[in-house]
Formats: structure tokens, sequence, C-alpha cells
């Protein structure tokens, strides 16, 4: 049987890339659930993971998410799932995953709520008087 699933990730300054490719199902869904448990205990910084190219996915990569979300609250790494297909995002939402995870629509978005801003960059906003 051939595995339909590979995950790179990326060291970025201020956070990993994750980058799944492929199905994720009753087949390999445990090559993704240890993949995210391995990013997530090796991380120093917070975990984004671009689910773009993820078609499908199944229970079994829903129960990967909430465990790599238990390990990531105790480790204090934050993770944050973007570029869900639709087929993607409505198991989360329909079994509740959402309200464990965090599920962004982009990249920015992500970023924006995993990545702290320096006092530099908030300073730098040009807010309205």
């Amino acid at each position: 049987m051939d595995v339909a699933l590979d995950m790179f990730a990326l060291e970025c300054e201020d956070y990993t890339l994750a980058m799944p490719r492929g199905e994720v199902d009753a087949f390999t869904g445990h090559m993704f659930r240890g993949r995210l448990i391995e990013l997530v205990t090796t991380a120093d910084r917070p975990l984004l993971v671009d689910m773009s190219g993820v078609p499908f996915f199944s229970a079994a990569g829903l129960n990967a998410v909430v465990a790599a979300e238990k390990l990531s609250r105790r480790r204090g790494v934050p993770i944050a799932y973007f570029g869900l297909v639709p087929c993607v995002e409505r198991p989360f939402r329909i079994t509740g995953v959402d309200k464990v995870a965090l599920i962004c629509p982009t990249m920015q978005d992500a970023i924006w709520c995993v990545v702290p801003l320096s006092d530099v960059e908030i300073e730098s906003w040009d807010l309205p008087e």
C-alpha cells in the first residue's frame, strides 16, 4: 500500500511552519499525529500548520490535532492551523475541535494569533487619534 501523506517543516525566525501534503485518514493518521507531536515536543516557538495541501481529513486526523493541542498547552507552544479547504474544515467545526484548536483563514492571520509582537512593531502602528 502506498502512503499518501508527507509533512515538511521549515524553521523560521519566529515560528515553525509545518506543511502536511496528502490525505489524513485511518492509514496515515498515525504519521500525521507522530509528526505533530514531534514538532510540538522539539519546538521552542509557535507552530503554524499549513493545511492547504490536505484534501481529506478523517477522525484520525482530528484525534491527532487534539493530542497535539494537549501537549502544546502543557509545553506552552501555541499551534495555529490555516488554509483548510471546506471539506477539511467541516469536520473540525462539526466535532467541536475548532473550539480546542486555533483555526485561521490565512497564514498572516495565524501569525497574528500566535506570534507575539515586539514593542517596536506595536509602536510602529499608525493609529488614528
